[in-house]
């Protein structure tokens, strides 16, 4: 039998920490039955995996002082008192070979007791952390932050994989312990989902998009008061993607003015990189699966990162991606109608652009081999793997 592998993720603000763990969960069933602890909502979109057991913990989300609160309305205390009781029920059940834990020591800290118990009783099981490209790295405290994580890691993980390629970004960039860290640091290149053939030829018109959505309304409300000018300029007519995590108010203000417009807008798609394939220019921000849909898609792209005090991961990652001349950039403070229409116009009649051949893209499957050849090596020297 395979050896169990058990995944935490827990996404709070939008959907690019569950994308990216799904796709990684799909590589993994290859070595490995793998169990998702999924520690948010769950998009209306999205198809429960077949090859992978879900398990949903009381939902938690994080407000814009980054206190976390329930999404089922549950005290916090309580909320947090059942996930636990489900994260110990299941480890106890699946007794996994394999741990992989999404961001947590780099960030996650409001989950740490539930997380330290995850590992403490996953005993032999190999214990690894998965991280993005770039951590955030302007805390107030950040030299403390990244000093406290790295005894963390020293300590308790036999592993961190990064799902980059290191010509783009190293940890080392964004993570400065003041020690060296003895655990090993292992790229996999960026983990993309599989996705099937792309169209024949490109459609006309302009897609926006803002990942789940929840802090979308501003690039949207630009983006449909710049969809006239764009339309009488080329022909482009422009889409809203408004994504499933927009607050209901924000959305039916998006509709109400997109209509006005002549706008399209749609709650959500579940395969953003198809309507890519056929856009003409995409408009978006620059998370992590985002700014892949773009490399692997093609499409001439806008972005206009989203950037607040603690959230500055998407503005670096943008303004690598534009040195590389991938994206064209424009700041979130520069942001008008005017000039993204001007850049929208202008990005109209290009081809469509390849950034993804100069980066490693293989990253579910380099993760998965990376673990399975840590667990068979635990089980060589004495570990359990697949046992009963």
């Amino acid at each position: 039998m395979k050896p169990r592998l058990i995944f935490y993720c827990q996404h709070s603000l939008g959907m690019g920490h569950l994308v990216r763990s799904l796709a990684l969960c799909d590589a993994l069933t290859a070595s490995f039955d793998v169990t998702l602890l999924n520690g948010g909502r769950w998009p209306d979109s999205f198809a429960r995996p077949r090859d992978i057991r879900v398990v949903d913990l009381s939902p938690i989300g994080m407000a814009e002082d980054a206190s976390i609160f329930s999404l089922d309305g549950l005290a916090i205390d309580d909320a947090m008192a059942l996930r636990r009781a489900a994260i110990e029920a299941n480890v106890m059940d699946r007794r996994p070979d394999a741990v992989l834990i999404e961001l947590y020591p780099f960030g996650r800290k409001k989950f740490r007791a539930e997380i330290e118990r995850l590992i403490d009783l996953s005993h032999s099981a190999v214990i690894a952390s998965s991280v993005r490209d770039i951590l955030v790295n302007n805390r107030h405290d950040q030299q403390r932050h990244d000093d406290r994580a790295a005894a963390a890691l020293d300590e308790r993980f036999d592993c961190v994989i990064v799902h980059t390629d290191p010509d783009f970004a190293r940890l080392e960039e964004s993570f400065r312990p003041s020690r060296p860290l003895a655990t090993p640091i292992l790229y996999s290149g960026f983990v993309t989902p599989t996705h099937g053939a792309p169209p024949a030829e490109r459609r006309r018109g302009v897609v926006v998009s803002a990942g789940g959505g929840i802090v979308g309304r501003d690039l949207y409300e630009v983006a449909i008061a710049a969809a006239p000018t764009v339309r009488a300029a080329t022909g482009h007519e422009t889409t809203i993607v408004a994504g499933p995590f927009l607050p209901a108010e924000d959305f039916d203000a998006v509709c109400d003015a997109a209509q006005a417009a002549g706008v399209t807008v749609i709650r959500q798609t579940p395969n953003l990189y198809a309507m890519l394939l056929s856009a003409s220019v995409s408009i978006s921000q620059c998370g992590y699966n985002s700014a892949l849909d773009l490399l692997r898609s093609g499409a001439p792209a806008i972005v206009v990162p989203f950037v607040r005090e603690r959230e500055t991961e998407q503005i670096d990652r943008a303004r690598r991606l534009s040195a590389r001349r991938f994206v064209r950039l424009i700041e979130p403070g520069s942001l008008s109608p005017d000039l993204l229409a001007a850049e929208t116009i202008r990005l109209a009649g290009s081809p469509p652009r390849c950034g993804s051949g100069c980066l490693n893209m293989d990253g579910g499957e380099q993760s998965r081999r990376i673990l399975a050849g840590l667990v068979e090596a635990r089980a060589g020297a004495g570990g359990r793997v697949g046992a009963q």
